[in-house]
């Protein structure tokens, strides 16, 4: 399966739980990827709907696609 990601774009989401996960990437233009620790994003996600509710639309985005 093959995504194109725009800027703004969560990558790796998949991982949140807790199981290995095979995905790579490639990229096409000169990128910056942020890291995240996955206990502190899931506390920025415990504190902030909005942040989550991004998260969660981007998770059905991608399931929608498949």
């Amino acid at each position: 399966m093959l995504f194109v990601c725009g800027t703004g774009a969560m990558l790796n989401e998949v991982i949140l739980d807790g199981k290995a996960a095979s995905v790579e990437c490639e990229l096409l233009v000169d990128t910056l990827v942020a890291h995240v620790q996955k206990d502190i994003f899931l506390n920025v996600c415990g504190d902030d709907f909005m942040f989550a509710r991004a998260v969660m639309d981007s998770m059905s985005l991608k399931v929608r696609r498949l």
